[in-house]
């Protein structure tokens, strides 16, 4: 019997495990590295909620993410804005929502969202309007932010929506460092990990 043979088991385990290794090495290497920079993010003027003007400018200094949706969404939003809010909590724990992070919510369907319906929208996700805010504005405005973002968005002659669904990750300079796909494709804690590491950055 040769050595290999004799051996073959044993062979097989090792490599397995190097095999292992080199991934979570390489999987790790992945999560350290420096999240680098995209493109600026596009300059805006929208109105929130309560009719006050928000600019990119009002948040800088502070890590943001921006979600476009429409609040009778069936689908991707209420998922996606139940993420953010976890997001919300876990950044509430540790002192840094509204201080040094923020999120920004934009619907592209400001005729059927009114401030009301998104209120009692938010409401539904115990959003924090200390750290977060939702943005309503001409149609023009909100779809000429969107189409910024590169967020594709459709309308049919029905009025139903059909759109890309991204959040965008944007560090304290304004500058575009992660487009995250959400819902089952992404890592709440990763997310929250990437907010702190921009953050900490000088």
């Amino acid at each position: 019997m040769t050595f290999m043979k004799k051996h073959a088991f044993k062979i097989a385990v090792i490599a397995l495990c190097a095999a292992m290794g080199i991934y979570l090495w390489i999987s790790s290497m992945e999560k350290t590295a420096p999240l680098k920079v995209i493109e600026p993010a596009p300059q805006f003027e929208m109105t929130d909620i309560n009719g006050d003007t928000v600019t990119l400018q009002d948040t800088d200094g502070k890590v943001r993410l921006f979600y476009f949706f429409f609040a009778s969404c069936p689908d991707v939003c209420p998922p996606t804005t139940a993420q953010l809010a976890e997001i919300q909590e876990k950044t509430k724990a540790e002192g840094t929502f509204g201080k040094d992070f923020v999120i920004t919510s934009t619907t592209f369907d400001p005729v059927n969202d009114t401030p009301e319906k998104l209120r009692k929208y938010a409401e539904n996700f115990d959003v924090d309007f200390s750290g977060w805010y939702f943005l309503r504005d001409t149609e023009e405005k909100a779809r000429k932010m969107a189409k910024d973002f590169k967020l594709i968005i459709y309308q049919d002659k029905d009025g139903q929506f059909s759109h890309a669904n991204y959040i965008f990750l944007v560090d304290k300079k304004g500058q575009i460092r992660r487009y995250i796909e959400p819902l089952e494709k992404m890592d709440v804690n990763e997310v929250v990990r990437d907010i702190n590491r921009l953050i900490k950055e000088k």
